[in-house]
């Protein structure tokens, strides 16, 4: 176990001024210092002072750059932490990063010194890592990163922990003087301390990084670029692959102010492109789809209801040919028994087909907004018993029991042609489709949904549905039951009507059971006056 009173002792810090906080102000991962606060005559840790975060690190701990507080006061909502860093830092193995996962944190820490330096991810947080911004942060200046290039020898265990490819080069050849694990990762291993990088990296030379080191250095300023591509060798296949970094080309002079150097700092972001350039692909397919799909509809719509309108002088014709028939008919022929039942099944098929254009008609005529233009402030109860007046007769026939609560929404700003075809198909369905061995029992109420939305529903101990039959339920002309009379378009224009209206018409059903219809709408306000 390391001495922690021995490394606190005057003259062990052996951190260069002003190194730490320039390269961990590069790193978009959060990473912080911390020295320990020995506690009093046992030489053991009792907490952690922080040194410094950078500015990753205040974002995701919500925490300012050099916090007054320990580390056990300013982390009270993440335990484990202290543990953690207590225990990498008495492990006393300076130069050999630990990782763990505590609590929503995910942490590696390495001791350097009498300091623990520590980076965290969040766990629950897989998005990708901010890009470097363009230049450099206002507080590193030259000045700075010039002081830095003079401290000799550079403290490659902190450099080996940054989350980024670092590297630096010196004089007008651009020659290595260090790299990173990272850096040699992303080059494929082929930097060499004392190469330049066009001998090293040839095929950035055709992709202008070479000139813009040139620049670098003649100018004094420094380059930076967001999710920069770059093509660079695949040793293993010999083929140029396409990567994207955020880079920063910084220069480092002298005191004298002379050119020296550049540092590199690179931070790869090829899977973020990837992943938003496949995002943005498929979103644009989307909207191809979404747009063929609205032409595809209107041309639909157009062709229905020209349809329509082009049978209907066709089916008259008919029907007056079936009329004139039956008056030029001579009394002989209506005696026979076959006669008149023809005579009337033809009337019921064009009666039949003149009401199926009569759907196609009304279909076509479902556009969305349309249950907007005609909005009003609807007094449900009203509503609601006048439709039950409509269907009066088959209550009584079918000795239904409709209970109806409308309490927590007496009155709603709405199409009054909406709500009743809502309430009408959903309480003419449960007696349709009532259970033959039991009384029919209907339940009719309204309630709040989601916020900003309110929910009508009729609950039914009727028939039921399979969950196949309540995937075909809302389809055109679909029927699922033949032993009541139907056309299968009133729940389809029902839908259509509560969808147009930016609302939802769900279905929750087990057959034997009964069913529940639900018709959620928005809470639309109603309008000033003008």
């Amino acid at each position: 176990m390391a001495d922690v009173a021995s490394l606190l002792a005057p003259g062990g810090d052996a951190t260069p001024a002003g190194l730490v906080d320039a390269l961990l102000s590069f790193s978009a991962t959060a990473t912080w210092l911390l020295r320990p606060v020995c506690q009093a005559g046992s030489g053991s840790v009792s907490d952690f002072d922080w040194v410094q975060l950078n500015p990753a690190a205040q974002r995701l701990l919500q925490l300012p750059a050099q916090p007054t507080a320990p580390l056990r006061a300013c982390l009270t909502q993440a335990p484990g932490v202290f543990e953690f860093c207590c225990e990498v830092y008495l492990a006393g193995l300076a130069g050999h990063p630990r990782t763990g996962q505590v609590g929503a944190y995910s942490l590696v820490a390495q001791r350097h010194g009498p300091l623990l330096l520590v980076s965290a991810t969040a766990a629950s947080n897989q998005a990708p890592a901010e890009p470097v911004p363009h230049g450099l942060p206002a507080h590193l200046g030259a000045g700075r990163l010039a002081s830095l290039a003079a401290q000799q020898p550079l403290p490659q265990q902190i450099l080996q922990q940054v989350p980024a490819a670092v590297a630096t080069l010196s004089g007008p050849e651009h020659r290595y003087t260090f790299y990173n694990d990272q850096y040699q990762a992303i080059s494929a291993h082929r930097a060499e301390l004392g190469s330049t990088i066009a001998l090293a990296l040839p095929e950035l030379v055709a992709q202008g990084f070479t000139d813009l080191l040139d620049q670098v250095y003649a100018t004094g300023q420094p380059v930076a670029g967001t999710d920069k591509p770059v093509q660079l060798l695949d040793r293993a296949t010999g083929q140029l692959l396409p990567h994207y970094f955020d880079f920063i080309y910084q220069p480092l002079t002298t005191e004298q102010g002379q050119p020296r150097g550049i540092l590199i700092f690179i931070v790869d972001t090829t899977e973020r492109v990837l992943a938003r350039q496949q995002a943005e692909a498929a979103h644009r397919a989307l909207a191809t789809t979404n747009a063929r799909l609205t032409r595809t509809n209107a041309d639909l719509d157009t062709f229905v209801y020209s349809a329509s309108h082009d049978l209907r002088a066709p089916i008259s014709n008919i029907e007056g040919l079936l009329l004139a028939l039956r008056q030029e008919l001579p009394v002989e022929a209506w005696q026979a028994e076959l006669v008149p039942r023809l005579l009337d099944m033809m009337d019921g098929a064009i009666a039949r087909f003149q009401q199926t254009l009569g759907y196609l008609t009304d279909v076509t005529r479902l556009q969305p907004g349309a249950a907007d233009q005609d909005a009003e402030l609807v007094e449900l109860p009203a509503l609601v018993e006048a439709v039950r007046l409509d269907i009066l007769p088959e209550l009584a026939a079918s000795r239904a029991t409709l209970t109806v609560d409308l309490a927590e929404f007496p009155r709603l700003w709405a199409s009054p042609r909406l709500l009743r075809s809502i309430f009408y198909n959903f309480l003419s369905n449960a007696i349709k489709y009532r259970a033959p061995d039991r009384p029919a029992v209907i339940e009719l109420r309204s309630r709040r949904a989601a916020p900003g939305y309110l929910a009508l529903e009729v609950q039914d101990n009727g028939l039921g549905l399979t969950q196949q039959e309540q995937a075909a339920l809302f389809q055109l002309f679909k029927r699922l039951h033949t032993h009541v009379s139907g056309s299968g378009v009133g729940l389809y224009m029902v839908k259509k009507m509560v969808d147009n209206a930016g609302g939802a018409l769900t279905v929750e059903s087990q057959p034997g059971v009964g069913s529940t219809f639900t018709a959620t709408l928005p809470l639309a306000r109603q309008p000033l006056p003008r």
